[in-house]
């Protein structure tokens, strides 16, 4: 537990303790969520992460089976995650075996987070608001780690899963090209509920440890496409009303109408992230008319210098290599964002960080702190100098 956390819970066992004393003044119950804190800054809670396998007997693969699911979860843990290690990726384990078997030579095959494995999960605020990540065609469920560790750091929890057919080692294969990626848009529609079902459902550790009805929808690329779609009305069907805001960074819009969606049908409010940069997807056409053609409340932050990878954590210059070394497909899509040409990981992230975490207050905590974040004057130039930003219901 961190010590703005700490802090919150001391005060409300010192008033406690005044008033058992018998002071005239009344006791406070002891607050159902943190104080507000700086989204830049680490929120009051520790961090803990585990990985599940989840299986999906509605959907049988081309054998017959379940469709299985490798997940992420990110959570607020107890102050005894604070002495466990911090916990890493190392895409040598990750890999298949052929992968691996490349990156032998490689200097960093690991990242680090800022997060302890399968730490005891902090029930005293429990259950959290949920987000439910989803990476982009050919990624994996930890791209983002950094932004899904600092949520879980404010009192939310995160759940991403491994979209299998479509991450990182299939495109290494050669085998994402446009029929693949409308074969696994379905499938993605339905891996993003029923993750997030199986959590909130869990008897295991986690238990009780998110929200049944107070969702959100955060993606990259493709899985920002899916944001927006698991938000929208389509074919004459409302959304699931468990998914109260959406945050698709640098989504690909065009392709929704061919599955029925559109932005104009988006029935929650969007925080929406543009990369003025983009070599994958076209600015305007998917991410500016995006934003243009939804009705809610919604924010539009369009980064300068960023490209379409600048929103992942891949883009740490550490892993450079390592991208090389995964095959000219994925080192080539990477240097489309990273790099010296474009804007620093560490200024990304605090973009991400102070939005991400103000929007979701704002949305799924109605944190009158948090909204007010979000206005375009109160800003931080750490945070508004390398966007071009606007907002419509967050003035």
């Amino acid at each position: 537990m961190g010590k703005g956390l700490r802090w919150t819970v001391a005060l409300a066992l010192c008033v406690g303790c005044v008033a058992c004393g018998g002071s005239d003044e009344q006791a406070t119950e002891q607050p159902r969520s943190p104080e507000p804190t700086d989204p830049l800054a680490r929120g009051a809670f520790e961090v803990g992460v585990t990985t599940w396998t989840l299986s999906d007997p509605a959907r049988l693969d081309e054998s017959g089976n379940p469709r299985q699911l490798k997940v992420e979860v990110w959570y607020p843990a107890t102050d005894g995650a604070a002495e466990l290690p911090r916990d890493e990726y190392d895409l040598l384990e990750e890999a298949p075996p052929d992968v691996a078997a490349t990156l032998q030579g490689v200097t960093t095959t690991s990242i680090p987070q800022d997060a302890a494995r399968d730490a005891e999960l902090l029930t005293t605020f429990a259950p959290y608001p949920l987000v439910v990540f989803s990476h982009g065609n050919g990624g994996l469920r930890f791209q983002n780690f950094s932004i899904c560790s600092h949520l879980a750091s404010h009192g939310f929890v995160v759940v991403a899963p491994d979209h299998t057919g479509d991450t990182t080692w299939e495109a290494i294969d050669g085998g994402l090209g446009v029929a693949e990626v409308l074969e696994a848009f379905p499938e993605r529609a339905a891996d993003l509920p029923f993750v997030a079902e199986a959590l909130v459902n869990t008897d295991g550790p986690l238990k009780g440890a998110a929200e049944r009805d107070n969702w959100a929808m955060m993606g990259h690329s493709f899985g920002a496409s899916m944001s927006l779609a698991l938000t929208e009305a389509h074919n004459g069907i409302e959304p699931d009303a468990r998914f109260r805001a959406a945050v698709p960074m640098t989504p690909a819009s065009s392709i929704l109408p061919l599955f029925g969606y559109g932005v104009e049908q988006s029935r929650v409010p969007t925080l929406i992230f543009g990369a003025q940069r983009d070599g994958t997807l076209d600015f305007e056409k998917e991410q500016v008319k995006a934003y243009d053609g939804i009705p809610t409340e919604k924010a539009f932050a369009a980064v300068k210098e960023a490209g379409h990878f600048s929103y992942t954590d891949l883009c740490r210059p550490e892993l450079q290599e390592l991208a090389q070394a995964l095959g000219e497909d994925v080192g080539n899509i990477l240097g489309d964002g990273c790099g010296n040409d474009f804007i620093e990981p560490s200024s990304m992230l605090t973009i991400q960080r102070y939005l991400v975490t103000s929007f979701l207050d704002a949305e799924l905590r109605q944190g009158v702190e948090g909204r007010a974040a979000l206005a375009p004057e109160a800003l931080p130039l750490s945070v508004s100098e390398p966007i071009d930003y606007q907002t419509s219901g967050f003035e």
